[in-house]
């Protein structure tokens, strides 16, 4: 495990939902989440609606910026809505 591996950051209480490690040319690698696995997290270990808990992971969770190895946070292909 190189060194950046073992700082990579985690988002907390979505262990469950990382898909990966992702690579950016020029930067650090980082985590990657599935978005809507977050989401079906949310609403299994809170009181969240489906529509609160994505508004939760905007603002609170894909909105947070904690430097250059912030994870990322993919939409599963199939639901996408393009």
């Amino acid at each position: 495990m190189s060194s950046d591996e073992e700082t990579l950051i985690q988002a907390d209480g979505f262990e469950l939902a990382i898909i990966g490690v992702a690579e950016r040319i020029g930067m650090k690698p980082c985590l990657a989440y599935s978005y809507e696995q977050c989401v079906q997290i949310l609403t299994q270990e809170t009181e969240m609606s489906e529509e609160e808990a994505i508004e939760y992971m905007e603002f609170n969770v894909c909105g947070a910026y904690v430097g250059e190895q912030t994870p990322i946070f993919v939409h599963e292909w199939e639901a996408y809505d393009a």
